[in-house]
């Protein structure tokens, strides 16, 4: 782990949920300010991750960009993940 992201410290403000992902994205910004000027790409995953990673990049200064991916679904549990696979496996 890049020692930069080492020193980067999440926190809850409260057991609620977001107001949406455009909140989420801006407060996950402000505790990621220590990033911003640095060389840094924010990657979002469609169906919601994008539009929060699009909030963090404008807080950061950041280039933003999309990853392309496909759910591995559970067995007989279809919205439970397993995990992932992008294009290039």
């Amino acid at each position: 782990m890049p020692a930069e992201m080492a020193k980067v410290t999440v926190v809850a403000y409260n057991e609620d949920a977001f107001a949406d992902r455009e909140e989420a994205g801006t407060l996950l910004g402000k505790q990621m300010d220590a990033l911003r000027g640095r060389d840094v790409v924010v990657l979002g995953i469609p169906r919601g991750g994008v539009v929060v990673a699009a909030r963090l990049a404008r807080a950061l200064g950041a280039d933003l960009d999309i990853v392309l991916s496909r759910k591995l679904r559970t067995p007989g549990r279809e919205e439970l993940a397993m995990g992932a696979v992008a294009e290039d496996g």
